[in-house]
């Protein structure tokens, strides 16, 4: 007869007669789909068992050295050959030999002379519960590594006896009572003690679940579980099962362990949030930005009109009196000009090579002056590799976080600046990004003040929040700090408590290039005798006139480069030296490039002024706003010698 499977099943024949094996190897083969393998000496049975792992073996009783039981039963100690069918083929036919051999293991018993269709038929049948019983346990190897992957365990509930049943593997995957021994494949708790392992608040709700009824559906709840100290989010799937007959209703679900899930959306809803507020200050940024753009040309105008005539007026006379407000009121609009477009980021950026400790110690005695402080600041300051920074910008957020520190110290407390060398071992959180190991120039203002509350400190770089009273702040010191870090490349650090004090941290990457430069020396020389001014602005064009009528020069002054040709061709007006207003609207690059071998030029910059203007042309010294009588004689000092 022919066997269903396709496949080859293999069966050992363990017997000492050498005819037998030959006859029951015969036997096999004329059935079809069998490959026997024979053992002669018992006493290797089990070693090509083991090597050979047949799926059914034939095993006759009667041998020298060791008898049929004897192998059996040292064949069912190996646990990868416990399952396999062992068949007694034996002349023997009394009951006490049957009964040893179905004690040592056996699953049958054939008597001699064979009946070849019956042993076949019962051949088939063995090895084909093996082969399903195998399959059996890998589908459930393979459910138990899925559930554990997943975290994902079951159980049952009989409500009328208040009993928790679950398989090992829940309560070792989801170690919902804590640690418990199992006694077999299940675990059988009190309901109440599954109960009283999540937090109070959630206990009703799952007691609720434990109750579902047959045709209520599917049903979820989720718990937070306090077993072994440490919090755990545990998602449970319930329905009833319609009773059978007189049977009680029973509640079957499962239970997964989804901490890290719900780790990862709140890490992911942080993300968009923080996505989201980046967005919204960068279009606040934008907006704010044009407007100080605009805002700080009229400001210049405003500014420099009136110091002049402030410098024209004596002290104390009702003129004097009239204009020194405007420009109290102008140098304050202007320094809020500034901190918003360091909020945005649009502000002038000309980095340079710098020592961070000498700077700070230089800025010390400047910022006490400049804050009207009577209280010393405590510097502290290593010897740190170079970084590479814009040194008016950085002035900026030291007078900003010595400002804060002074005031949160208004009523009792310290402040201290220090510049240190830090090695990070690890990443380290920051305000917006995260600070990468690696080697930092750490520069920190720390006061041991009133502290940030709780509440407050997510807010506090947010533009235009304030917890000072009305006129005291404008909420924009902080977020102009962010502004100038990130341009730099620096990172952020806010560390608060509240009552016990506050340190602010910025993490600058050392610059590559050794060591910083010093600083120029002041230019030495002559003025040119007689300088053209080229701006579109009629305003701007006027500031640079009267700045350059009190450095005693003879000005000309055009609104572009259309007017500038014919006076720069008269070689009888002898134009020594030319300012070019790139605020607004700006001579093309390749006039200035032109004119700027001719003779040295002097470019007042604008905030967003293109710096591919000045990349590469001639003596073209750069001039930031706003523009004072002083830095503009430097200025041409530098491009005459230039």
């Amino acid at each position: 007869m022919g066997v269903s499977s396709a496949t080859e099943r293999v069966v050992l024949i363990v017997d000492d007669s050498t005819e037998n094996l030959r006859l029951a190897a015969r036997f096999l083969e004329s059935l079809g789909g069998y490959r026997p393998i024979l053992v002669r000496n018992p006493e290797r049975a089990v070693e090509v068992a083991t090597r050979r792992q047949p799926e059914a073996i034939l095993m006759d009783i009667m041998m020298p050295g060791l008898d049929g039981y004897e192998v059996c039963r040292q064949i069912k100690s190996v646990p990868s050959l416990a399952d396999v069918p062992v068949v007694f083929v034996t002349a023997k036919e009394d009951e006490p030999s049957i009964g040893k051999a179905f004690a040592a293991g056996g699953v049958d018993y054939v008597v001699k002379p064979l009946d070849r269709r019956a042993l076949g038929v019962r051949l088939q049948v063995h090895i084909d519960h093996y082969r399903a019983r195998r399959e059996l346990q890998r589908s459930e190897a393979r459910l138990r590594a899925a559930q554990t992957i997943a975290r994902l365990g079951d159980w049952e509930v009989d409500p009328g006896l208040d009993m928790f049943e679950g398989s090992k593997w829940t309560f070792q995957i989801c170690r919902l009572v804590g640690n418990r021994a199992a006694e077999g494949d299940s675990l059988h708790v009190p309901l109440a003690e599954v109960v009283d392992s999540v937090i109070p608040e959630h206990r009703e709700r799952l007691l609720q679940l434990f109750r579902s009824q047959p045709g209520q559906g599917i049903r979820e709840v989720h718990c937070r579980s306090l077993v072994g100290g440490k919090a755990r989010e545990l998602m449970f799937v319930a329905h009833g099962e319609e009773p059978v007959r007189e049977a009680s209703v029973k509640v079957v679900g499962t239970v997964q362990d989804v901490t890290d899930r719900v780790a990862a959306m709140e890490s992911l809803r942080r993300a968009e949030l923080r996505f989201m507020e980046s967005r919204r200050t960068e279009s606040v940024g934008r907006l704010a930005g044009g407007v100080a753009h605009e805002f700080n040309n009229l400001l210049q105008a405003i500014l420099g009109y009136s110091s002049m005539l402030a410098r024209r007026l004596d002290q104390g006379t009702r003129m004097r009196e009239l204009v020194d407000p405007i420009l109290a009121a102008t140098t304050r609009a202007r320094e809020l000009v500034n901190q918003i477009l360091l909020v945005a980021r649009q502000g002038a950026y000309t980095p340079q090579p710098m020592n961070l400790a000498e700077f700070a110690a230089r800025f010390i005695p400047a910022v006490n002056t400049m804050l009207q402080s009577t209280r010393p600041i405590a510097l502290a300051c290593d010897t740190v590799p170079p970084i590479c920074g814009d040194p008016g910008l950085l002035e900026q957020v030291l007078t900003n976080l010595c400002q804060n520190a002074l005031q949160a110290t208004a009523r009792g407390g310290e402040v201290s600046l220090s510049v240190t060398a830090v090695e990070l071992a690890k990443p380290l959180p920051a305000c917006g990004t995260t600070v990468p190991p690696g080697h930092y120039v750490r520069l920190a203002v720390a006061d041991t003040g009133e502290g940030i509350p709780e509440d407050i400190l997510p807010r506090i770089l947010d533009p235009f929040f304030t917890t000072r009273e009305v006129g005291q702040g404008s909420g924009l010191g902080l977020p102009a700090v962010l502004g100038v870090v990130r341009q730099h490349g620096a990172h952020l650090v806010v560390d608060s408590v509240f009552g016990k004090g506050t340190t602010v941290a910025v993490y600058f990457a050392p610059h590559a290039e050794a060591p910083c430069s010093q600083e120029a020396n002041g230019a030495s020389g002559s003025l040119p005798r007689r300088v053209l001014v080229v701006a579109a602005d009629e305003l701007s064009r006027g500031i640079l006139a009267l700045r350059l009528d009190e450095l005693a020069c003879e000005v000309w002054a055009v609104a572009g480069p259309g007017e500038a040709k014919p006076i720069l061709a008269d070689r009888r007006l002898g134009i020594g030296a030319m300012v070019v207003d790139l605020a607004v609207s700006p001579p093309p690059a390749d006039w200035l490039g032109k004119e700027s071998g001719k003779r040295p030029v002097v470019a007042v910059l604008g905030d967003t002024t293109d710096e591919a203007l000045i990349v590469g042309a001639g003596r073209i010294v750069p001039l930031p706003q706003p523009v004072t009588a002083e830095n503009l004689r430097q200025a041409l000092l530098g491009a005459t010698v230039g």
